[in-house]
Parts: structure tokens; C-alpha cells; sequence
């Protein structure tokens, strides 16, 4: 009787659960006091007696699928570990047979073990976690191609989460587009990288704002996204995808793109692996982008895109193309570039160059070669002539409808692979071709004038052309004193035109005097409406070409449209632009001395960008010198600050007190330094961008516009 009772004790005192189940029919005999606390029974109530183990225990209405009973003797404990789903917590088990009354019965003592076993899982997960992270990195370090490289850590990363697929995402903030660049799908999962190029960043803006909240993020369920019915739901839907990790890749603290896992099965609350291995990728990706953009840099002309001369010279010296069935080449010269840089600029020949090199890539693909400033050659493997000859006919019908002049030769061979010789004959066939276009260029020439000229008149009546104005400011007192008037085109589809757009065409045309008159003329209109207001400015500046400025009676034109508007010249400020630099200075003089009479005050633009400035400012008495763009931009510089000092200076040392004036103003810093060179008058983003009449006239109101 005393061992009895002391065996009770032990059982109850242990601190174990404990129970005796009848192993025949899984009837329960005897639970302890710990398991009657554990499953919420209270001290002597034995109601249990007689349920199902598999019901009370664990809330199963069948025999536990994991139960021990065949496996149970009665010289040894059976130990194992067990998660009670009831319970939500996890034992260490011990099994044993025992008979009671003459009845097979299985003993279980069990010990609560949940904290133990979820920091042994950590640390199995840690050190999972550890191991994958060495692995990812030996596979960047090891591969030299970044395709296979980036492929598989992503598939060490989707192994470590059980994910159907990993990804790699960048984001173009200038196209405000993410693109699928890198993935790795299980076996039986749909590839998707394909589908998944430039969509509108806005598909994860929520992604983005939890990215910058806190990192790293788990969705459980598709509804975590958003509307169910928006795009990015329907994208995510399509691809089977019900779950997800994903973790930003960060650079100078903006998200660049990110890392993710679909459908994770495995280690999801742990991202610790998927924020570590962003920062491996980040560096690989700059270091393998540093390595090509370098490489391109040698091989690839800066301003198309294309191959550059390096990469020519390499062409002839290789054998490559000995090996084809057949090779044709295309030499191409741009017509009439030079006359384009002179009279347009070499900003929009730049920009001719560019467009005739995208042509090219539509049609032709590959193997295109920028040789010289306007020349191309285009090498052509495997191709039949009759092929060769209708994308060359493409490419002169896409070059004609961008009214671009090309010269165009071509030879083609399927026996002999001499490359030098080939492009020698296509050489010389774009030779002849450049003579029909000299032959016809003048009659062309014309005829294209006259036909711009009669646009512009058809624009100019359709109301296509306004002004817009950006205020002038007193740098040291923050008040407007003025304001400069800009062209600009309203399009048929309403698009704000800038003049780079189009003045260029017309300088060329010999028309640009008409856009010059039109926009004094609606300066004039609006000087005199404002008078009728009561309000005005100190002056406003309009800018004249020098074909405008060369019409003899440009000064009686400009005085009768003052006239015409009752306005005085003095509130106008004409502005010289740097093309004036190439009338003769004795002759400019002489206009700027015929409008200084007609009552204008005269002013000089891009002083600083041009040595022509000084010999200018030397013979012509001009009111105001306004400072160029790029001095301003360079001015903490040092050189720019010297060069802005000294015209300061120049300019009050002489006997016409010309006022100076700034430009491209865009930080506080520069205004200071202008100040403190005695430049006190400019403009500039940093004040306000050129805006509509309307909107200048709600925000400058008459209190805030002051006289100088």
C-alpha cells in the first residue's frame, strides 16, 4: 500500500503530463493532475475516464494517424517528439506498454518542450540561414557570366523558402517602369520574366511605401494587395501566386528594385536571408554594370549607341565573317550635316545623328557602325541580297519620312568574304548616290522653304504661337522687376512645344522674323492691357534674332507696333541672342544705336560663352549684359566666379554704367556668390520656371510687382 501511494505521488508531483489509455479500444484509464490543468479539467473531476485519447487529447474524431501503439513494448520507452495542434505546443514524448488489470495499456509521459524546441529551431533555421547566405555569395563570386550568376542564388534562395519561383525587379524612375530582369521557377511553375517588362511603377506604389516603412515585407494573402480587380492583383492571380516575400535593394537611400519568393512554404517569417543577400547582389550588380559600361565605353559610340571606330578597326582584323554563307554592307552618309551645324546648331545636328542611328537599329538590328561624324556602315551575315535590299529600301523610306538626307551604297557577295573590298565597292556606291542628292539640293532647298514658310503663316493664323514669361528678380530685395517673354507652340494634341522644337527650323527657313514680330507684337498687347489695370512692370524682355535684327527698318517696325498699342518703348527691353554675334560689330552698332534712339534698351544674352563677347561689349553700347547659363551653373567653382567678378567690374568701370545681369540661377548658394560679386539682377528655376500669362499675372499680383 505504501509504494502505492508513493508511486501516485511521484506520478502527480512530476511535473509531466501523464496518461493511461486502454491500447485495444484508445479508452482512457488515468490522467494526472498536470494534464487535468493542461486540458482545463478541474482537480478530482475524472469525467474523462472512458473518452477516446485520440478525442480528448489531441480533438480528433479518428485514431491519431501518429500514434505509437504498434511500435510499444513493455521493456522500453519509445522516445520521440510530438506538436499538439489542440494544445498549439510542442512535447517531448516517452511510450511505454503497461498492464493494468489484465488490460494492454499504453503509458505516455510527456514533457512540455515548445520554448526548447523553437530555439533549437532558430538556431537550425540561423544556421540554415547562414550556410544558404555563404552559398549565395561563392555562387556570385565564382560565376563569370551575371545571368547564371543571379539565376542560381535565386534558386538557392526559392530552395531555402520551398518558393515556386524567385525574381530580381528593377526600377527605371526615368521611365517610371519596374522590370522582371533575373528569375529561377520550379520545375512544373510557368516562366514569367517575359511577360513582366516595364510595367507602370504604380502597380507596386504599396509595395514601395512598405518598403520605405519597414524593409522587408511577408503578404499571406492576395487580398493584402489591394482591390482584387486591379492590374497588379490580376498579374499576380494569373501567375498562381497566393503568397509572397519580398525585400527592396537599396542604393543612396532609394529603393532600386527588389528580391522576392512566391507561394513560400518554408523559413517565411525569417527574411533575414532575403534582406542579406539584397546587399550581395546590389554591389554585384554595380560591379559586373562598372565592368560592362567600361568595356561599352571602348567599343560604343556615346552619342547613338552604335559601335564606334575602335570596334570598325577590330571588324577588319578579324576573320569572323569568313565563315558566312554570305555578306552584304551597307555604307551611309548623312547629307548635308555640316550646313545643319552651322546654321542650326551642332545640338539639333547631335540630334540628327541620333535619329538616323535609331532608323538604322529598327532595320538592321546589329552590327551597325558609326565610323566618322556622319558616316555609318552596317555588316550584314547570312543574308540574302534580295533581303539586304529591302531593308535598305526600308531604311531610306523611314529616313525620308523624318525628312533625314542620307547617302546610301551597298555590295553584297555569297563567294567572296574579302570585307575591305566589300566595303570599299559599297564605299563608292554611296559616293554616287551623295552626287544625284548635290545635283537636285538646290531646287530641293528652295522648295522646302517656301513650304515652311507657308506652315508657319497657317500656324501663326490657327493662334498656335503664345508667350510665356518668367519674372526677373531683384537678387538682394526678392521682388520682381520684369519679366522675359518665350515663345512657345501649342500643338494640335495641346502639348506645350518649347522653342528648341522649332525655331531652328524656321532660323533655317529664313522665317524666323515673322515668330520674332509676333511675339513683341503680344508683348505689346499685353504691356498696354496692363496699364489698363493699373499695373505694369519695369520692363519687358523680348528676344530678336539676327536675321530680325539685319532688316534695315527694324527699328521704325518695332516703334509703329508700339504705336499701334500706345506703349512706350521704354518699357521694352530688346534682347540680343548670341547668333547676333555674327553680324559685323560696326553693323550691329549701328542697329543698337537706331533702336537706343527709338527709346529701347538694349541688352546682350550668353555673355561669357563666347570670346566674341568682349569685342562686342568693347564697340556696342548696351544697357544690361546678361550673364550665360553655364558660368552661373560653374560659379562655386572658382574660374566662373573670377570671370563674373571682373565683368561686374568692367561693366561699372564704363562710361555707359551697363547694368549686369544673371541667368540659370538654380541654388540660394549662387545668388550669394552673385551678390557678393556685385550681380544683383537675374533669373532662374530657383524663382520660378517660364509660365503662362494668366498664371504670372495670378501670381504676381500688383502689390508684389515693384518699379526698379
Amino acid at each position: 500500500m505504501l509504494w502505492n501511494k508513493i508511486a501516485q505521488m511521484v506520478t502527480e508531483e512530476c511535473g509531466s503530463v501523464v496518461y493511461v489509455a486502454d491500447k485495444s479500444n484508445y479508452e482512457l484509464l488515468y490522467i494526472n493532475e498536470e494534464a487535468k490543468k493542461l486540458f482545463g479539467i478541474m482537480p478530482g473531476d475524472n469525467s474523462y475516464a472512458g473518452k477516446k485519447c485520440y478525442e480528448f487529447l489531441q480533438g480528433k474524431s479518428a485514431p491519431c494517424e501518429f500514434c505509437t501503439n504498434e511500435i510499444l513494448n513493455e521493456k522500453t520507452f519509445y522516445n520521440w517528439e510530438f506538436y499538439n495542434d489542440k494544445l498549439k505546443s510542442h512535447f517531448y514524448v516517452k511510450d511505454k506498454l503497461v498492464t493494468v488489470d489484465g488490460r494492454q495499456c499504453r503509458l505516455e509521459i510527456a514533457e512540455y518542450a515548445t520554448e526548447r524546441v523553437e530555439e533549437r529551431r532558430k538556431l537550425e533555421v540561423r544556421l540554415e540561414t547562414e550556410n544558404t547566405l555563404v552559398e549565395c555569395v561563392k555562387t556570385l563570386s565564382e560565376s563569370v557570366d551575371v545571368q547564371t550568376a543571379i539565376t542560381s542564388l535565386l534558386k538557392n534562395v526559392a530552395a531555402f523558402y520551398e518558393g515556386d519561383r524567385a525574381y530580381l525587379f528593377e526600377i527605371n524612375y526615368d521611365t517610371e517602369t519596374l522590370s522582371n530582369t533575373y528569375e529561377w521557377v520550379q520545375e512544373g511553375i510557368t516562366a514569367e520574366i517575359d511577360r513582366l517588362q516595364e510595367l507602370p511603377l504604380t502597380y507596386i506604389e504599396g509595395w514601395i511605401k512598405e518598403f520605405y516603412k519597414k524593409g522587408e515585407f511577408y503578404m499571406s494573402r492576395l487580398e493584402d494587395v489591394g482591390d482584387t480587380r486591379s492590374d497588379k492583383c490580376r498579374i499576380l492571380s494569373e501567375q498562381g501566386i497566393s503568397s509572397l516575400i519580398a525585400a527592396p535593394i537599396w542604393k543612396d537611400g532609394r529603393a532600386q528594385g527588389f528580391i522576392g519568393v512566391d507561394n513560400p512554404r518554408k523559413n517565411y517569417k525569417n527574411l533575414l536571408l532575403l534582406t542579406s543577400v539584397t546587399y550581395f547582389i546590389r554591389n554585384d550588380l554595380e560591379k559586373r554594370k562598372t565592368f560592362a559600361t567600361l568595356e561599352e565605353l571602348s567599343y560604343k559610340d556615346s552619342l547613338t549607341g552604335l559601335y564606334n571606330r575602335n570596334k570598325y578597326k577590330q571588324l577588319w582584323n578579324s576573320a569572323e565573317y569568313g565563315t558566312s554563307r554570305s555578306v552584304g554592307v551597307v555604307y551611309m552618309d548623312l547629307n548635308g550635316l555640316k550646313a545643319v551645324n552651322d546654321t542650326l546648331g551642332h545640338q539639333y545636328g547631335d540630334e540628327l545623328i541620333r535619329s538616323a542611328a535609331r532608323h538604322q537599329k529598327a532595320v538592321f538590328k546589329k552590327d551597325i557602325f558609326r565610323i566618322g561624324g556622319d558616316e555609318f556602315i552596317v555588316v550584314c551575315r547570312d543574308i540574302a541580297r534580295a533581303e539586304m535590299e529591302e531593308k535598305v529600301a526600308e531604311l531610306r523610306k523611314r529616313m525620308k519620312e523624318s525628312d533625314i538626307s542620307i547617302s546610301i551604297g551597298t555590295s553584297w557577295s555569297d563567294s567572296d568574304m574579302n570585307l575591305p573590298e566589300l566595303i570599299s565597292y559599297a564605299d563608292q556606291r554611296m559616293y554616287h548616290d551623295k552626287q544625284k542628292f548635290y545635283e537636285q539640293n538646290l531646287s530641293i532647298a528652295h522648295m522646302r522653304r517656301n513650304q515652311i514658310a507657308l506652315e508657319l503663316q497657317e500656324a501663326i493664323k490657327r493662334g498656335e504661337f503664345t508667350i510665356y514669361l518668367q519674372p526677373i528678380m531683384d537678387l538682394m530685395t526678392q521682388q520682381v522687376l520684369g519679366a522675359e517673354a518665350l515663345v512657345r507652340r501649342i500643338g494640335k494634341d495641346k502639348t506645350v512645344m518649347r522653342p528648341n522644337r522649332f525655331l531652328p527650323l524656321y532660323e533655317e527657313a529664313n522665317v524666323i522674323s515673322q515668330i520674332d514680330l509676333l511675339v513683341f507684337e503680344k508683348v505689346c498687347q499685353l504691356i498696354s492691357s496692363w496699364h489698363g489695370e493699373t499695373r505694369e512692370l519695369s520692363r519687358i524682355t523680348v528676344n530678336f534674332s539676327r536675321k530680325t535684327l539685319l532688316d534695315g527698318n527694324i527699328a521704325e517696325t518695332l516703334t509703329g507696333l508700339c504705336s499701334k498699342y500706345k506703349v512706350g518703348p521704354g518699357h521694352l527691353r530688346i534682347e540680343v541672342t548670341q547668333s547676333a554675334n555674327n553680324i559685323e560689330t560696326e553693323e550691329l552698332a549701328n542697329i543698337v544705336e537706331k533702336l537706343h534712339k527709338a527709346g529701347f534698351h538694349i541688352l546682350l544674352d550668353d555673355f561669357g560663352c563666347s570670346g566674341a563677347n568682349l569685342s562686342l561689349l568693347a564697340a556696342v553700347p548696351f544697357d544690361v549684359v546678361k550673364f550665360d547659363a553655364s558660368l552661373v551653373s560653374h560659379i562655386e567653382d572658382g574660374n566662373a566666379a573670377i570671370i563674373i567678378k571682373h565683368a561686374v567690374k568692367m561693366c561699372e568701370d564704363m562710361d555707359k554704367n551697363i547694368r549686369c545681369f544673371a541667368e540659370g540661377i538654380e541654388t540660394e548658394k549662387q545668388v550669394k556668390a552673385l551678390l557678393e560679386m556685385g550681380c544683383r539682377y537675374g533669373q532662374g528655376y530657383l524663382f520660378a520656371r517660364p509660365m503662362p500669362v494668366e498664371e504670372f499675372e495670378y501670381k504676381y499680383t500688383l502689390e508684389k510687382i515693384y518699379r526698379q
